[in-house]
């Protein structure tokens, strides 16, 4: 048989320059910056649920007594989550100057069962619940201050159809 050399068998070697290197490095860096400054812009806003997909929160040990006049912001965290603690304080601020609305936490800690079926993979996630106790809204992470007031808005008694997914966040 024929016999092939060592330099036959191997690829030959592929040299980079070390400026074509740093231009690699730079273009991820680029882009990963990009992808951070998205990801941080959408993070904290709510998510209007379609009507396809709003209900009630399943079997959640909320009594219509402790829904709010107008909003109930229901928050899932963990006690060791730092921007969930940021996020209840921010969430009871709000409640405490606006009448109508209230604010529960559960801990997904101690109740994976519902953080499964909600599909919560981020903690905190939060819903904004009309009076009817209806998913209205989704917020992943800290929600931003102006976003809380839409929100809550938008669920006015004149806006308030008692159909779930009918309000219109922006409107």
């Amino acid at each position: 048989p024929h016999s092939q050399s060592a330099h036959q068998i191997l690829p030959r070697e592929t040299s980079m320059s070390v400026a074509a290197a740093f231009a690699v490095l730079a273009g991820l860096i680029a882009v990963s910056l990009a992808l951070a400054a998205v990801l941080a812009r959408t993070r904290g806003r709510g998510r209007v649920v379609r009507p396809s997909r709003a209900g009630s929160l399943p079997e959640l040990p909320i009594a219509d007594a402790e829904l709010g006049d107008t909003a109930t912001f229901v928050q899932f965290g963990m006690q060791s989550c730092a921007p969930c603690r940021a996020t209840a304080r921010r969430i009871q601020a709000f409640a405490a100057e606006n009448s109508g609305v209230r604010h529960i936490e559960f801990d997904i800690s101690q109740h994976p069962d519902l953080a499964s079926k909600l599909k919560i993979v981020s903690a905190p996630t939060t819903f904004l619940l009309d009076s009817h106790g209806n998913i209205r809204v989704r917020i992943s992470g800290l929600p931003h201050p102006d976003e809380l007031v839409h929100h809550v808005e938008s669920l006015a008694p004149a806006n308030d159809t008692n159909q779930p997914g009918a309000v219109d966040v922006h409107a």
